[in-house]
């Protein structure tokens, strides 16, 4: 399996999981990102990439070939563990299934919880509080330590075997 591969199989860069935004370098050109329909946004003097990017699509970049120098350069702890051969492609595999897995699990407790259909982690933990200051029963509390316990897992997941250092 080629390195390529296992990022396809993968995707969490791309779709929102890792990263909320993707930061730019001052080279790159906006205007041809913008043509790309790349959604760029400027905040301080930095450009950066929403994330997930609109370019990412059934777990693919729609425009590899002209993605941006930061996406060009990423990679992931797992990656670098693979291209080292520290783990073995099986294990990257799996991996990757657990994390989608709790991806997954995560994002369909918060439609049930929060009713919505754009699930993404913005503001997960403010949610989650304002939502269990607001919950009259006991149902509604442990629906939400279900939800909390499954983002704590996905958390610890990606920290474990994604990034290069532990976020707060």
């Amino acid at each position: 399996m080629h390195s390529q591969s296992l990022c396809l199989a993968c995707g969490l860069c791309c779709d929102g999981t890792l990263f909320d935004r993707a930061n730019l370098s001052a080279e790159e050109d906006m205007t041809r990102l913008s043509g790309l329909r790349i959604g760029v946004v400027s905040n301080g003097g930095v450009s950066t990439i929403k994330m997930p990017c609109t370019a990412y699509a059934n777990c693919a970049c729609s425009i590899y070939p002209d993605r941006p120098h930061v996406c060009r350069q990423f990679q992931c702890r797992l990656l670098r563990r693979f291209k080292a051969n520290q783990i073995t492609e099986g294990d990257a595999l799996d991996v990757i299934r657990k994390a989608i897995g709790l991806r997954d699990k995560v994002k369909e407790q918060m439609r049930s919880v929060f009713s919505e259909d754009d699930c993404n982690f913005d503001n997960f933990t403010p949610r989650l509080r304002s939502r269990w200051n607001d919950a009259s029963s006991a149902d509604a509390k442990a629906s939400l330590c279900a939800l909390f316990q499954c983002f704590a897992a996905l958390w610890l997941c990606i920290n474990e075997n994604f990034r290069w250092k532990w976020r707060c």
